[in-house]
C-alpha cells in the first residue's frame, strides 16, 4: 500500500533523495495459512530497539507514569485497556482508543463496577489511568494468564478480533472473564449516557500483555507526546521532551551532538490521518510534516546535521531509511521516492 496524498517536498525530500534502506521488519508477505506477527511493524521496531523481553509488548508501555513499574520478575500482572467491540453480522471488530472519548468519571465508573464483580475472581484489578488498568494474578498457577500471547488493541485496531485474541493454557479461563464483564457493562448508566450522545459503547477489556518493567538505555533522549513512547522513555531513563518544547528539543539536539548520545523524534502527524483514514487527511499530514521538517532542519539542526535514520512504518513494513551526504551523487544507487515510501517491497 502505499501512502495517499502527495510526496514530500522541501528539505525532507532531499534527504530521501540520498538514502539508502538501512532495515526492514517484519515480513510483508507471509506463507499461505501461516498467522500474521503479533506485532504491528512500528511495534516491532520500538520492542527491538527498547530491548523488550519476547513476552512484553510496547503497547503495554503506556501505562508508565500511571503506576510505578513492576519489578523485572514479576511475571503476574498485566495491563489492561476498556475497549469499544463494533459487533457485526458474524463477528467483533476493536474500535480505535482514540475515538473513544473516554472520560475519567466514565472509566472509573466501570472500573469500579468491573471490581465488584471480579472480587470473587483470584485476580486484583488496580486503577492506572483512564485508558489503562493494571491486572494481578492472585493464583498464577491457577489462571495461567502468564501463558496468553495475543496482539495489543493498536496492532488489532478495525480488524476481526478474532484472529489476535490471546492464546494460551489460561484462554479459556480468560474469555470467562472478558464475558461476564461484558454483561455488566451491556446495561450501565456510563453506556446508556454514551449511546445517548451517540458514542461507542464499553463493552470489552483487551489485554495489552504484561505489566511494565524497567528497561536497559537506548536512547538519551525521547521527544515524543505519544503514551507508548513517553512510557518507554521513563521506564529506560531517557529524558523526555515535548516535541512542541522548541527550546527543550533544541537544548537535547545540542547536547546529543556533544556527546554522540542518540535522540528518538516522534513526528506524530499521522495518527490523526490514520483515524481519519481519507486522502484529504493523508494529504494534510504530508504538508505538515514537511513544514515541520523545513523548521527541524533550518533552525534546530542550525546547519550542524547529526546523522540521521529515517523510519517509516506502514501496515505490513517498518523501513529504516539512512540518508547520506554523497547519496544524491550516486545516481545510480538511488531509489525512487515511490520505492521508499510504498509498503511493499
Amino acid at each position: 500500500m502505499e501512502p495517499a496524498g502527495p510526496s514530500p517536498r522541501g528539505r525532507f525530500a532531499r534527504l530521501l533523495g540520498g538514502a539508502r534502506l538501512a532495515g526492514l521488519e517484519p515480513q510483508a508477505v507471509l506463507p499461505s495459512g501461516s498467522a500474521p506477527p503479533l506485532l504491528a511493524p512500528d511495534e516491532a521496531w520500538l520492542h527491538s530497539r527498547f530491548g523488550l523481553s519476547t513476552s512484553h509488548c510496547p503497547a503495554a508501555y503506556a501505562a508508565v507514569g500511571g503506576q510505578p513499574l513492576c519489578p523485572s520478575d514479576d511475571s503476574a500482572a498485566f495491563i489492561v485497556r476498556p475497549v469499544s467491540l463494533h459487533v457485526g453480522l458474524d463477528h467483533l471488530v476493536l474500535q480505535s482508543s482514540q475515538a473513544l472519548d473516554l472520560t475519567d468519571a466514565e472509566s472509573r465508573a466501570l472500573f469500579d463496577d468491573a471490581v465488584a464483580w471480579l472480587a470473587p475472581e483470584p485476580v486484583r484489578l488496580s486503577w492506572v489511568s483512564v485508558e489503562c488498568w493494571r491486572l494481578a494474578e492472585l493464583a498464577p498457577d491457577k489462571t495461567l494468564f502468564s501463558s496468553l500471547r495475543g496482539a495489543s488493541s493498536h496492532r488489532a485496531c478495525g480488524r476481526n478480533i478474532d484472529v489476535w485474541l490471546p492464546q494460551g493454557a489460561g484462554a479459556r479461563g480468560w474469555r470467562r472473564l472478558v464475558n461476564e464483564v461484558q454483561m455488566r457493562w451491556h446495561t450501565h448508566p456510563v453506556n446508556a449516557a454514551r449511546l445517548a450522545r451517540g458514542a461507542p459503547v464499553i463493552n470489552g477489556l483487551w489485554l495489552e500483555g504484561p505489566a511494565p518493567v524497567p528497561l536497559g538505555s537506548t536512547f538519551s533522549v525521547v521527544a515524543s507526546g505519544d503514551p507508548v513512547l513517553t512510557g518507554l522513555a521513563r521506564a529506560s531513563n531517557a529524558q523526555l521532551v515535548d516535541p512542541a518544547d522548541t527550546a527543550g528539543l533544541a537544548g537535547a539536539l545540542q547536547s546529543a551532538r556533544k556527546s554522540s548520545q542518540t535522540v528518538l523524534v516522534d513526528a506524530d502527524f499521522w495518527r490523526p490521518a490514520h483515524l481519519d483514514d481519507g486522502p484529504q487527511a493523508r494529504t494534510d499530514a504530508w504538508r505538515c510534516f514537511d513544514d515541520w521538517f523545513d523548521w527541524f532542519a533550518q533552525d534546530l539542526l542550525m546547519g550542524h546535521p547529526l546523522p540521521i535514520e529515517v523510519v517509516l512504518t506502514g501496515n505490513q513494513r517498518c523501513k529504516t531509511l539512512r540518508p547520506s551526504p554523497w547519496g544524491r551523487l550516486m545516481f545510480w544507487r538511488r531509489a525512487s521516492m515511490r520505492h521508499l515510501l510504498t509498503d511493499y517491497p
